[in-house]
């Protein structure tokens, strides 16, 4: 199942491991939140939507 952040990051096409030098967390780490394993602080859930251009609802699945 492709999470919301996996996505954000190939709307943004973005290889796992330059997305992860970006938001300054190791390709290991990003790899786990992408599977939905654990889920990000806030630190790094902000600098994801920033870095991807893509608000923090869209990375959370809130419909509006």
């Amino acid at each position: 199942m492709t999470t919301q952040y996996e996505k954000a990051r190939k709307k943004a096409k973005l290889k796992l491991i330059d997305a992860s030098l970006m938001i300054g967390i190791s390709a290991n780490d990003l790899g786990r939140i992408e599977k939905g394993k654990v889920q990000p602080s806030l630190f790094i859930l902000k600098r994801m939507a920033y870095k991807y251009g893509v608000t923090t609802d869209f990375l959370l699945g809130v419909k509006i």
